[in-house]
């Protein structure tokens, strides 16, 4: 089983955790060794513009998606079930849509290839009867009612193809610019073709590394580290994009070293964006940036002198005063005029081995919240 969590939040939600544990703990007993739970997670928006989270969310090759709403509510009468089931219809609702319009995943007009289920475990709740008017989901109370439901919901393992497509889907690895499918010979598993074809389908998708580091909330200086070509600028695009659905108001800065990447970065930001809202994201609030930027086009260090009042030096300026650490001089040179003060929430510094000193100390001068950055790792 493979878990995907929350930690810290998840230790502050007794209801939940004690969900996770015993599914853990049982995951072979009750066949959910290749399941994968995740914890918070999709997020989306809905039609208000409201945040839509998961408390728990199941996707099983037996058991296809389960949807759980958690309560700690220890007595009906609280009637903590109501908010719970009015949350956790706005989460299904808002995943079975995706799951619907994935071609690959349609059964029917209103019917997708595996099971989709809700319901609500609490754990804490007392012995009263539960009436329709409390709660319409299926109540689950203890572990043996759950043992009970998700052999009721259990069904014939899904193919590999169909379950890896299921969970690109959940995951949002549908944004991934993938290659053009391959004619190969269907009725020959073992073909070369067909062998090349599962192996792209394979690399379209995240790996666990992968999901731990996009998932996760930026809570302060983090630094996503791999070789050449293995994700980096994927993984902080998927970041800012969840970053930008998490806080729609907070000014996000993704900057890079290769001038070329621009439209390559907005494509994978507004990729990953729409697969949890169904607009682009919001480009006022989501700068996309090269580091240096100059007189005809924004960048960083362009933008902060503007801001800031300050001369913008150019290649040659700089060259003249410090040649062979241009950048590196000018960004020392705006920090040391004591003029820089926070312009965004977020920043996410792609190529972050590349850059001197200086522009990411510029960085962090314009950043009041937390800020990401990616760097290689040389191979042996």
């Amino acid at each position: 089983m493979e878990l995907n969590l929350n930690r810290n939040r998840l230790a502050l939600d007794p209801a939940t955790r004690a969900l996770v544990d015993y599914l853990k703990a049982n995951a072979n007993r009750l066949n959910l060794d290749k399941a994968l739970i995740y914890h918070e997670f999709p997020i989306f928006r809905d039609a208000e513009g409201e945040l839509v989270t998961s408390r728990l969310f199941l996707v099983s090759p037996t058991h296809g998606v389960v949807v759980f709403g958690t309560s700690n509510a220890t007595r009906v009468a609280e009637h903590d079930l109501g908010n719970v089931e009015r949350e956790l219809d706005e989460v299904f609702n808002s995943i079975f849509s995706r799951l619907l319009r994935n071609k690959a995943l349609r059964k029917g007009k209103r019917e997708i290839v595996c099971p989709a289920e809700a319901a609500i475990f609490a754990p804490f709740l007392d012995g009263q009867p539960i009436t329709d008017e409390v709660s319409e989901s299926e109540l689950i109370r203890s572990d043996d009612e759950l043992d009970l439901y998700l052999q009721d919901i259990s069904v014939s393992p899904l193919d590999a193809t169909t379950f890896t497509e299921l969970v690109a889907t959940v995951e949002g690895a549908k944004g991934l610019v993938r290659p053009q499918k391959r004619e190969s010979d269907e009725a020959n598993p073992n073909s070369k073709g067909a062998q090349v074809g599962r192996l792209e389908a394979e690399i379209s998708s995240f790996d666990r590394k992968q999901k731990t580091a996009y998932m996760s909330e930026v809570t302060g200086a983090q630094r996503i580290r791999g070789l050449a070509g293995s994700g980096k600028t994927v993984i902080l695009a998927m970041k800012a994009a969840l970053t930008h659905l998490r806080f729609p108001d907070a000014t996000i800065l993704y900057t890079f070293y290769t001038k070329s990447l621009y439209q390559h970065v907005k494509r994978l930001i507004t990729r990953f964006y729409r697969q949890f809202n169904d607009v682009d994201p919001d480009w006022g609030k989501v700068r996309v940036l090269h580091a240096w930027g100059g007189s005809n086009y924004a960048g960083v260090y362009s933008d902060a002198c503007k801001a800031f009042g300050q001369r913008t030096l150019t290649f040659s300026d700089a060259t003249r005063q410090r040649p062979g650490d241009e950048f590196g001089f000018i960004c020392a040179e705006l920090l040391a005029s004591k003029s820089v003060h926070p312009l965004y929430d977020y920043a996410f510094i792609d190529e972050g081995q590349d850059f001197p000193a200086s522009f990411l100390q510029l960085c962090r001068a314009l950043t009041q919240g937390s800020i990401d950055m990616t760097s290689e790792v040389m191979s042996n």
